[in-house]
């Protein structure tokens, strides 16, 4: 039974109770089994439920633009979203190296769009995005205790590459910290930081370098959004939140281990030692640079990363030891670098739209829940690439989706914002 229109209901931004249960119940599958064959099936679900559902609510003129573009940021966040799928489909389709496989982005992309609509007229509530995440760092928790010592070098990606676990974990507890701004009552609180406490051990443990550099740009953003509000007591609480964290990884042996190599990494890059994880990324970076010229501009349609070191190679300019070893990846390990080298500067534009339109257009509250989503992505973006994992893609896309529309307290108060 598809909601009633607005000469039924009188508001076309009620939808009927029993989707929106529907359509939580789901997102909290698919958060709580994250990484296992339920959260397919509770996204097929959903876009099934958006596909059936969507002419149902357009010809009751539930929904319509203008619908949609009640909260003004709406149009923004899926004017990105379209402009990232369609340079990529379009890129894919006259590419002389794509193949079918490379649609698989746009694609995945243009059925979130389907769901940011679904999602503008069936309003989850902010409930099952915090139950949906608790959750899933359960799960997680779970996953790790079960896995425990059989890593030999005590970093875990429970199935995942462990950079790719951190970036999911991390956004999943950032998105918990901001719903410490959303409910007020203590007791919810102390639960929330609970969970908040557990999916950042479990994060330490995929032993990525790289989460503290999202952790710390993530609390920046929270403290400038509460600019106005901070008090002697609030700095100061998160400071010991900063060193009860810094405290918490240097006792996690994946972690600290990992900051230790840090000296040794850098010096054997200046000696031309590039074996090392710093030192691969230097030498995929100088690769790219090495290899741009003139192609920032369309995207390198024409040669694969492989292709690039036989030529840097063939031409003297790095040697034959450290080709070998390039020839072996697929990217350069920083999303931006990717982009720009095989997608041009539109491709490069289509990325940064999506990561700052969703910041500066909406209200504060929401802004911080965004901003843990997209936080992971635009930190760890610089040292490597977090959306050549599908199961990341999608996350943030859906995420969006879902928090761009999300129903942040009483009815009546969203109602308030939409107008």
């Amino acid at each position: 039974m598809p909601p009633r229109s607005s000469s039924e209901s009188g508001s076309v931004n009620k939808p009927h109770a029993l989707f929106q249960a529907i359509t939580g119940l789901l997102v909290i599958i698919y958060l709580g089994f994250i990484l296992q064959y339920g959260a397919r099936v509770s996204l097929i679900l959903l876009t099934l439920m958006a596909f059936t559902t969507l002419p149902l609510f357009i010809s009751k003129r539930v929904l319509t633009v203008e619908t949609v573009t009640a909260n003004p940021a709406n149009r923004y966040i899926l004017g990105a979203f379209l402009f990232y799928s369609l340079v990529w489909l379009i890129d894919v389709l006259v590419s002389d190296r794509a193949d079918v496989s490379e649609l698989e982005r746009p694609i995945k992309v243009l059925i979130c769009v389907a769901l940011f609509l679904y999602f503008s007229v069936v309003r989850v509530d902010a409930k099952f995005l915090l139950i949906g995440l608790c959750a899933s760092v359960s799960v997680l928790a779970f996953m790790l205790y079960q896995s425990f010592g059989t890593a030999e070098d005590n970093r875990y990606g429970l199935g995942l590459n462990q950079n790719a676990l951190a970036y999911l974990i991390t956004a999943e507890v950032l998105l918990l910290s901001a719903l410490l701004s959303v409910y007020k009552k203590v007791w919810v609180r102390i639960f929330i930081s609970a969970f908040i406490v557990t999916g950042f051990v479990v994060s330490l443990y995929t032993g990525s370098r790289v989460i503290f550099l999202c952790y710390g740009g993530f609390l920046i953003i929270f403290l400038w959004v509460h600019r106005r509000e901070l008090t002697l007591k609030g700095v100061t609480a998160a400071a010991f939140v900063a060193l009860f964290a810094l405290f918490l990884a240097w006792k996690n042996d994946s972690i600290s281990s990992r900051f230790i190599e840090i000296k040794p990494e850098i010096e054997a890059i200046y000696s031309g030692d590039y074996s090392s994880s710093l030192g691969h990324r230097a030498g995929l970076y100088k690769l790219w640079f090495i290899s741009i010229e003139d192609r920032f501009l369309l995207g390198a349609d024409d040669l694969e990363l492989s292709d690039m070191a036989e030529l840097a190679q063939a031409q003297g300019l790095i040697s034959l030891v450290d080709r070998d070893w390039l020839a072996s990846y697929s990217h350069f390990h920083n999303e931006y670098l990717n982009t720009l080298m095989f997608r041009g500067i539109l491709g490069l534009l289509s990325l940064v739209s999506v990561l700052a339109i969703p910041f500066f257009v909406t209200e504060r509250d929401r802004k911080l829940l965004l901003s843990a989503v997209l936080t992971p992505l635009l930190l760890g973006g610089l040292v490597d690439s977090p959306f050549t994992g599908g199961t990341y893609l999608v996350f943030v896309f859906v995420m969006v989706a879902l928090v761009a529309n999300l129903r942040i307290g009483s009815p009546r108060s969203d109602s308030q914002e939409a107008s």
